[in-house]
């Protein structure tokens, strides 16, 4: 099962040949254009829970297996194979190419996900068994990931295959007359001769419709804080009283062009991620403290990995639904940190809210996690400057 690479030993390994492997963090080419404020109160918990394991991604060699290492899987003439269990499929060679990238020619972090939804939608145009799980149409998106790894990054103007594989199909009811059939997915992305694993992400959840009646069928398959409300969360002791605010207006094109009208529409959880980078820039003290962290201090702050990344339902008639987002509105993005192994290793939790009535309501949620490489050994560190501890409130 692929875990998060926190041994000494493993992550040199892992990262052997990671000039090319800082992620997307670093240098944030983005401005933020909002108001910071860093405060000192009391964070919310976010219980950013494990969501039910509904499948293993072993690694054992298994003909039916889309994830093990030696592919068993025999493209089709069109680049494509179905297994005639569960669907999966294959992709063609994908080309990374300069937009996919950032500043260091390596897969910006939030790209990840656009290349696994573009592999997934030209496999279901393609193939009739994939038509039956997500529909005759391009009207779906993905609500949810469970879990992303980051193992190595591929370089700009070399392939990737992603590779996906079917996990769970639930029927929902969404209304009376229009109903929509979830799907749960883990997806890999590997180099095309299946020697090197690039990005894993499991219980990834895809629909054509955001809201649902029996919100206990999802719950297996949702982190539990997306159908809490937040003024019910415990504060969370273990999270840094630092938290760093700041306002983003929202622009239409920043917005999911497969909402439906009815449901009003939605951020793709690909603009959630880059917000978030932002948040975690800022916190850091902005792009020319990052390149302080590198250039004069040797350390470098790579993401190994997102977790529990989703909107946030809530009741709302007899229907639970994400709340619509217009553009034009401003949003309040808050991260909030844990730290671990003495810095090495820097969970963000991050939220983004909108004001609805007089109040700001969470409507979009995740946890990202850091860790700290030298940039000389490409070895994990926990040797942050006191500056830097001082920004994240660590103690020296």
């Amino acid at each position: 099962m692929i875990l998060l690479l926190v041994h000494l030993g493993v992550v040199a390994l892992e990262f052997g040949n990671v000039t090319s492997r800082i992620e997307a963090f670093s240098f944030s080419t983005t401005p933020s254009f909002g108001r910071l404020v860093y405060g000192t109160h009391p964070i919310q918990k976010l219980p950013f829970h494990q969501p039910t394991v509904l499948f293993s991604s072993s690694r054992e060699k298994d003909s039916t297996d889309v994830f093990s290492a030696s592919p068993a899987i025999e493209a089709s003439k069109d680049g494509y194979h179905l297994s005639a269990q569960l669907p999966s499929f294959t992709s063609p060679p994908i080309r990374v190419y300069i937009e996919d990238t950032d500043a260091y020619g390596i897969i910006y972090n939030s790209n990840y996900l656009r290349m696994f939804d573009r592999a997934l939608f030209a496999a279901s145009i393609k193939q009739e068994e994939l038509q039956a799980v997500l529909g005759n149409n391009s009207e779906w998106s993905v609500l949810a990931v469970g879990h992303q790894k980051f193992v190595s990054s591929p370089v700009l103007g070399s392939e990737v295959v992603i590779q996906g594989q079917l996990v769970q199909t639930l029927p929902m009811e969404s209304n009376n007359d229009q109903n929509s059939c979830w799907s749960v997915w883990n997806m890999e992305m590997r180099s095309p001769d299946g020697t090197r694993i690039y990005n894993v992400v499991t219980n990834v959840i895809i629909a054509s419709r955001f809201s649902v009646k029996d919100v206990d069928t999802v719950k297996d398959i949702l982190p539990i804080s997306a159908f809490e409300d937040a003024d019910k969360q415990e504060v969370n002791d273990n999270l840094s009283t630092l938290a760093c605010h700041e306002t983003l207006s929202i622009h239409r094109d920043e917005l999911d062009a497969h909402s439906t009208a009815e449901e009003g529409s939605q951020l793709p959880l690909r603009n959630i991620l880059s917000y978030f980078e932002r948040g975690r820039t800022n916190l850091f003290g902005g792009p020319s403290n990052l390149r302080r962290l590198k250039e004069q201090d040797g350390v470098l702050a790579v993401v190994t990995g997102v977790h529990n990344l989703s909107p946030v339902w809530r009741k709302q008639g007899d229907l639970w639904r994400p709340h619509a987002v217009a553009p034009g509105v401003e949003i309040d993005l808050t991260s909030a940190v844990q730290v671990k192994r003495k810095g090495m290793i820097i969970e963000f939790h991050q939220t983004i809210s909108i004001p609805i009535e007089g109040h700001n309501v969470v409507v979009a949620q995740g946890q990202v996690n850091l860790m700290m490489v030298d940039a000389t050994t490409m070895r994990p560190t926990a040797k942050l400057p006191p500056w830097a501890k001082d920004l994240l409130q660590i103690p020296n």
